[in-house]
C-alpha cells in the first residue's frame, strides 16, 4: 500500500502517525522513522501460522504446517514445556489505539473474505490443546471482580489498560459470522472473566488474556453489584454502544427480532436480561424455553418450560404452549415415557392435532427400540444416505460395565449372559459430532494435541467445541462425559457407569452459567475415547473408499468408550450416519468381557503397537490372541513380514499368478507352524489368487479358486464346515435338498466380518459353474447371515 494512501486510511479511522508506529514496531523492527513499514509480518501474524522452516522471531515457538514431521512436533512441544515453566513477568504495555488498529485490520481481512465465498482461499487457524489449562471452579460472588469492557476482542479493565482477549469453545461461535460475533459480544458490553490466564500468544507479538470455558465468562448489566461504585477511565459508556434496554418489554422485542432472525443464543440472553429486569415473567421463561430447543439445551429447555407449566395463575394459552416444549424437550433428553405422556395430555386438548398423534407414535417407536432393540434397519440406513443425525433410541443388550484392574481406566465391559453371534448389544448416539467441513467454512484448522505429540485432525479439534456446547446448554449430563477415561494424568473414574440419571431438569442462565467445565480435562476425554465415524455407504466401485483423514469426522461416544480394545475382538461396530451400532461377532459367555478394535486389525504387529501407545496410551504388550500369535511368530519373521506387505501398496490384481502364488509362501513362512489358519494378513493373497483363477473357466481351477477363497475365510478367522471340492451335479439332484445350511460355523464371524461378504459370495458364484445348487444357496445364505442380521434364522 501506499505510505500516502495508509496514512490517509488510519488518520480517518482516528489514529496518528505515531499510533501507527507503534503499532508496526510490534511486527516489524525495521519501521521507518515516520511509522510507514512493511505491513507483511502484520496481515500474517494475526490469523496465519508462520511458513514451517521459518525460524521463529523473540524467542518464539518453533513453526508448525500439516506436513510437520515427528521432530518438529517434537521440537515445539518442547519449546512449549520449557516455556511454559518460565516464571511469571508483567505483559508489555501495549497502546490501546495500537491493540484496536491492529484488531481493525484483521478484521477487515476477515470481512472480505466472507465477502468473497465463492474463492479458493483458505483461512489458516493454529491453536494448542492438551496442556494443562485453568477452567474456574468458583462462582463469582465468591472472587474478587475484575469488569473489563470487551470491544471485539480487545477489552480494557476500569483504568482502561488494554489487552487482547481470546475466547475458545464459546457455544454457537465455530464458524460463526463476523455479524453473529457482534450481537453476542456487542460493542461495549461488560463481563466479568473468572480466574483469567495471562499468557504469552502463539501467534503474533501481543500476550492475550484466554478463556478456554465458556462458564468463566459472566455478562453483566449496568445495574449488576459487582459495578457499583465502579468508574471507568476512559467513560462510563462505549460511544458506539447500542442503546441498553431498561425494562423486561425491550428486552423481549429485541429477543424476538433474534429470534426470528434465527439467532436462538443472542435470543436467550435477551429473555435472560429481560428475566433479570422482571424475574416473575413468564413470557421471557417461556420464549427462552424455544430457544433452547432450537440450540438442543434440552434439559434447560424442560427446566423453563415446565416452570411456566406449573406457575400459579398461568394463562391457558401459556401452560399449552409450555407443556408443547416440556414435551419436546423430554423427548430430546431421551425421557421419552415422560415425553409420550406429555403429548398425550396436549392430544386430548387438542384430539384434531395430527403434530401431537405423530410425536405420541415417535415415542411408541423410540419405546420399543430402547426396550427391545427393534430398529428398520433399512429404514435407518436410506435416512442415513441422506442425513446423519438419525432420530433412535440408544439401546444396550445383555451387558454391563465392571471393574477390570487390568485395564486402562479399570474398567470394561461383560456379558451378564450368554450371547449369540450377531447379537446387538449397543445402539448409540453421538454425545457431541463434528463433520468434515473445510470446504464449507473456508477455514484450515491447526492443532496440536500436546497429549499425543500430533497434530489432530480439524473435527477433533471442533468436537471439542461440540462437547461443550452440549455440556454447556446440559448442565444434567456433566457426570455422563467426566466420568469417562481421561488419562493417566487424573484420577481414576468411578468404578461403574453410567452414572445415576438426572431425572430434574436443570435451570440454564447463559449470562451466569453455575456449573464449570473442565477444559483441559474434557480435551484428554475426548482425546483418549474420539471416534471417527465412517458411515455404511452403498457400493459405488468408481468411487474410492476413503480412509480417515484431514477431513473425517469425529464424534464422542459415551457408553461405548466403555470397550477396551482387541486385535481380536468379539464385537464389531458400524455407523448408520453417526449412530453406532455394536454387534457380537462371537459367541460370548456370561461374565467374558465384550472388547471392539480401536484400529484395523489387519495393521501389522508393531504398528499395531506403536499406534494403540502413542494414541490411546495402552500397554506396550497387549494381551490379545492376535498379539500372542504374533510375538511366537518371532521378531525376524515380523519383520520380515511387514516388509513383505510395504511392497504390496501398488495392488494385487495386475500381478500375474504365479507371483502371487510365489508372494503366498513367502509370508506364509513368516508364520509359526503352530500359528493355524488365522492369518489376516494373507487374506488379501488368497482372495487374489482365486480371482485369477477364477478367469481361466477350466473346472479345475474353479475348483482351486474355491478352496482358495476358503482360505481366504480361514485367514479371517471363520471356521468352514463345506470345503470339499465341487462336482458338476444334475440340478434335478440339487433340488431334492430343500433345507439350507450356513457353510461356516455359527459361533465367530472372524476378526473383520465385512471383508468375508466377497468371498462367500465368490464362491457361491464358483458353484455355477458346476451347477450345484446346494452350495449355491448355502454360501449365499451364509452371506446374507454374515452380513445384514447375523444370530438369526433366515
Amino acid at each position: 500500500m501506499d505510505p500516502q494512501q495508509l496514512a490517509q486510511m488510519m488518520s480517518s479511522m482516528g489514529f496518528s502517525p505515531e499510533d501507527l508506529a507503534g503499532m508496526m514496531s510490534q511486527f516489524n523492527a525495521n519501521t521507518s522513522a515516520n511509522g510507514l513499514g512493511s505491513m507483511g509480518d502484520l496481515l500474517r501474524g494475526i490469523t496465519a501460522p508462520r511458513r514451517s522452516g521459518v525460524a521463529a522471531p523473540r524467542g518464539g515457538p518453533p513453526s508448525l504446517s500439516f506436513n510437520s514431521s515427528p521432530e518438529e512436533v517434537a521440537a515445539y512441544k518442547d519449546w512449549f514445556e520449557k516455556d511454559s515453566k518460565k516464571p511469571p513477568v508483567p505483559g508489555p504495555a501495549i497502546p490501546r489505539t495500537t491493540l484496536l488498529a491492529s484488531q481493525e485490520m484483521s478484521r477487515r481481512q476477515q470481512e472480505e473474505v466472507e465477502r468473497t465465498p465463492e474463492t479458493t482461499t483458505y483461512q489458516t487457524r493454529f491453536t494448542v490443546i492438551g496442556f494443562p489449562k485453568h477452567s474456574c471452579m468458583l462462582q463469582s460472588h465468591e472472587l474478587e471482580p475484575t469488569s473489563v469492557v470487551a470491544i471485539q476482542t480487545i477489552i480494557e479493565d476500569i483504568d482502561g489498560d488494554a489487552r487482547i482477549l481470546s475466547i475458545y469453545n464459546f457455544p454457537t461461535t465455530l464458524l460463526s459470522r463476523l455479524s453473529y460475533i457482534d450481537v453476542l459480544f456487542p460493542l461495549g458490553v461488560t463481563m466479568a472473566i473468572l480466574e483469567p490466564t495471562y499468557k504469552a500468544a502463539t501467534q503474533g507479538p501481543n500476550a492475550i488474556i484466554r478463556v478456554d470455558s465458556p462458564t468463566d465468562i459472566v455478562f453483566l448489566d449496568p445495574t449488576h453489584e459487582l459495578l457499583r461504585g465502579v468508574h471507568w477511565k476512559t467513560g462510563p459508556r462505549v460511544s458506539s454502544f447500542s442503546a441498553w434496554p431498561s425494562d423486561a418489554d425491550r428486552w423481549k422485542a429485541r429477543g424476538n427480532d433474534h429470534f426470528k432472525a434465527g439467532r436462538w443464543l443472542p435470543s436467550a440472553f435477551a429473555y435472560s436480561y429481560g428475566l433479570r429486569c422482571d424475574p416473575t415473567s413468564l413470557v421471557l421463561r417461556l420464549n427462552r424455553s424455544e430457544s433452547y430447543l432450537r440450540l438442543k439445551f434440552y434439559t434447560a429447555a424442560s427446566a423453563d418450560a415446565h416452570h411456566v407449566r406449573c406457575a400459579a395463575g398461568v394463562t391457558d394459552a401459556y401452560r399449552d404452549k409450555a407443556l408443547y416444549r416440556e414435551a419436546k424437550a423430554e423427548y430430546g433428553r431421551g425421557h421419552y415415557q415422560i415425553a409420550q405422556i406429555l403429548f398425550k395430555q396436549r392430544r386430548s386438548s387438542h384430539p384434531d392435532d395430527s403434530e401431537s398423534a405423530g410425536w405420541v407414535d415417535r415415542c411408541d417407536k423410540r419405546l420399543r427400540e430402547g426396550q427391545s432393540g427393534a430398529y428398520d434397519w433399512m429404514q435407518l440406513f436410506k435416512q442415513s444416505q441422506n442425513d446423519p443425525h438419525l432420530d433412535v433410541a440408544d439401546y444396550k443388550g445383555p451387558i454391563e460395565v465392571r471393574q477390570m484392574s487390568n485395564r486402562g481406566g479399570g474398567r470394561g465391559v461383560a456379558a451378564i449372559e450368554d450371547i449369540r453371534v450377531g447379537d446387538l448389544l449397543v445402539v448409540e448416539k453421538p454425545f457431541s459430532y463434528a463433520s468434515s467441513n473445510i470446504k464449507e467454512s473456508g477455514v484450515i484448522q491447526m492443532t496440536l494435541n500436546m497429549l499425543t505429540s500430533r497434530m489432530d485432525k480439524q473435527s477433533q479439534s471442533t468436537n471439542v467445541a461440540c462437547a461443550t456446547q452440549v455440556l454447556y446448554g446440559n448442565p444434567d449430563l456433566d457426570d455422563r462425559v467426566f466420568h469417562l477415561y481421561a488419562g493417566p494424568e487424573y484420577p481414576a473414574p468411578p468404578p461403574t457407569y453410567p452414572p445415576r440419571p438426572v431425572s430434574d431438569p436443570v435451570e440454564l442462565d447463559p449470562l451466569s452459567p453455575t456449573q464449570r467445565i473442565d477444559m483441559a480435562k474434557l480435551e484428554s476425554i475426548c482425546t483418549h475415547n474420539n471416534f471417527s465415524p465412517m458411515p455404511l455407504q452403498p457400493h459405488d466401485p468408481f468411487t474410492p473408499i476413503s480412509a480417515p483423514g484431514i477431513d473425517s469426522s469425529t464424534a464422542l461416544y459415551t457408553y461405548t468408550s466403555m470397550f477396551n480394545h482387541s486385535c481380536s475382538p468379539n464385537a464389531n461396530y458400524i455407523f448408520l450416519g453417526n449412530v453406532i451400532v455394536i454387534r457380537a461377532s462371537c459367541s460370548i459367555k456370561a461374565g467374558q468381557e465384550v472388547t471392539i478394535a480401536y484400529i484395523s486389525p489387519h495393521q501389522p504387529y508393531t504398528e499395531r503397537r506403536d499406534t494403540l501407545a502413542t494414541a490411546w496410551h495402552l500397554p506396550a504388550v497387549c494381551d490379545c490372541a492376535q498379539c500372542q500369535d504374533d510375538r511366537v511368530d518371532g521378531a525376524a519373521n515380523l519383520r520380515h513380514r511387514e516388509e513383505i506387505l510395504a511392497t504390496l501398496s501398488g495392488g494385487l490384481l495386475r500381478r500375474p499368478l504365479e507371483e502371487l502364488q510365489a508372494l503366498e509362501k513367502k509370508l506364509s513362512a513368516t508364520y509359526a507352524p503352530t500359528r493355524g489358519p488365522r492369518r489376516l494378513a494373507m487374506y488379501n493373497v488368497h482372495h487374489v489368487i482365486a480371482e485369477h483363477l477364477r478367469a481361466s473357466y477350466s473346472m479345475a481351477a474353479m475348483n482351486r479358486a474355491i478352496q482358495e477363497d476358503i482360505k481366504a475365510l480361514e485367514c479371517l478367522g471363520l471356521t468352514v464346515l463345506k470345503g470339499a471340492p465341487a462336482r458338476s451335479v444334475s440340478r434335478s439332484k440339487s433340488k431334492k435338498r430343500r433345507d439350507v445350511e450356513l457353510m461356516v460355523e455359527v459361533d465367530h464371524l472372524g476378526y473383520v466380518p465385512e471383508e468375508a461378504i466377497a468371498p462367500m459370495l465368490r464362491i457361491a458364484q464358483s458353484y455355477i459353474f458346476f451347477d450345484d445348487l446346494t452350495n449355491i444357496l448355502g454360501w449365499l445364505k451364509t452371506a446374507q447371515w454374515g452380513k445384514h442380521n447375523p444370530g438369526t434364522t433366515l
